[in-house]
């Protein structure tokens, strides 16, 4: 099996070369929106049989593996497209009840109105969806790397689950971690002060963060300082942010026929 170091460092990180280069007996995958053979499946559902049902009761497998990737893209089990548009832009959402435990493909939850409940339907999904992959990741006693490229969001409450000893962090922070019902559903991002705990993994050697709507500098820089890793310390650190920076356009066309320019001069104040 190959090594899980990228040769050379410089080549850009791909989620599913770095997954083949990982797979083995120590590796864990976590697809949250396809099955074993490859079908888009309601995320939910299939993330509840798979650690429930296969992953949870393997013991012998959790305690041996070093390695977890959570990838893929979330479906949610509602179909929001059958609500009306006055049901959507209503301050209140709309909410699961009457959950259904079965897993054939095509069954959608049943959707009612309570008026008492302050969350989105799609954050209790990917509530209950970080909380079940929490229970994998605290149940990897020997847990080294973790790799999170996945739209289900990573959140702070993942933070209290991974030891600190992990040596590869790769996080993908880039989708939102909450929706405001009160506001069309405006988006929310994983801040700064979310990345804090960050600064207890001491023995990283490779950190990537990709993604980030917040500047994590003050994070980073802490990280990096307090790194106890043997030798080399972080061996790659590997930063984007979900925008590209405001830069000046070298293409700006010149001025022609100005007649003049008027510059306004800064004038010292007494100020009483």
């Amino acid at each position: 099996m190959r090594s899980s170091q990228p040769e050379p460092d410089t080549v850009p990180f791909n989620v599913h070369r770095q997954h083949e280069d990982d797979r083995g007996p120590g590796c864990i995958r976590i697809d949250v929106g396809r099955d074993e053979h490859q079908r888009s499946v309601a995320s939910l559902r299939h993330l509840r049989r798979e650690v429930d049902i296969f992953l949870l009761p393997n013991k012998v497998k959790l305690e041996s593996c070093t390695k977890v990737y959570i990838i893929g893209e979330w479906n949610f089990s509602c179909d929001f497209s059958a609500c009306g548009r006055d049901e959507l832009e209503a301050s209140e959402p709309w909410v699961i009840v009457d959950k259904l435990e079965h897993f054939e493909e095509g069954e959608k939850h049943k959707l009612t109105w309570d008026s008492k409940q302050t969350k989105a339907a799609e954050e209790e999904e990917w509530k209950e969806g970080i909380g079940l992959i929490s229970k994998v990741t605290e149940s990897m006693k020997n847990l080294r790397e973790l790799t999170w490229v996945s739209t289900l969001p990573f959140t702070e409450s993942m933070w209290g689950v991974l030891p600190s000893s992990l040596t590869k962090l790769v996080l993908d922070v880039s989708q939102p971690v909450g929706l405001d019902n009160t506001d069309e559903k405006r988006e929310s991002y994983l801040l700064q002060s979310a990345m804090k705990p960050l600064v207890n993994f001491t023995k990283l050697e490779e950190l990537r963060i990709f993604g980030m709507h917040d500047s994590f500098q003050a994070v980073i820089w802490e990280t990096i300082y307090r790194n106890e890793a043997e030798g080399e310390g972080i061996r790659i650190l590997d930063l984007a942010m979900a925008s590209r920076p405001l830069i000046r356009d070298v293409g700006w066309l010149k001025a022609k026929r100005v007649e003049g320019l008027r510059v306004p001069k800064d004038v010292d104040r007494s100020y009483k």
